[in-house]
């Protein structure tokens, strides 16, 4: 384990980073993430990392009246209402014709071919 400082926050507070590769619920993290990730690169909010995000930045105009503001995200993951997150991302894996291409979970591809009436 080791401590990630927050220079940028106040009193610099730490963030505990643990190894897990040898967790038994490592492959399978994997493995979801394989399946979840091409939702998520989908999506109109996607960047991959800071420096894509500043490339997409770059060609925003922004008028001498614009007000530019910047949020810190604090209790981000309980704020998610779950059951919703779990609605939207069943539909999309119902919508999602390559589904199969990348798993072969049964229930996966299953779903991959169902569709809402």
């Amino acid at each position: 384990m080791y401590l990630l400082i927050k220079v940028h926050k106040k009193n610099f507070p730490g963030r505990a980073v643990v190894n897990q590769t040898d967790d038994p619920t490592y492959k399978i993290c994997k493995i979801l993430t394989d399946i979840l990730n091409p939702l998520a690169i989908q999506s109109r909010s996607y960047s991959e990392n800071s420096f894509e995000l500043k490339k997409i930045l770059k060609s925003v105009a922004v008028a001498p009246d614009d007000i530019q503001a910047s949020f810190d995200v604090r209790s981000l993951y309980p704020s998610i209402p779950i059951q919703k997150t779990l609605q939207i991302t069943r539909e999309r894996l119902y919508a999602d014709d390559k589904l199969p291409d990348r798993t072969k979970w049964i229930l996966m591809t299953l779903l991959s071919s169902y569709r809402y009436a």
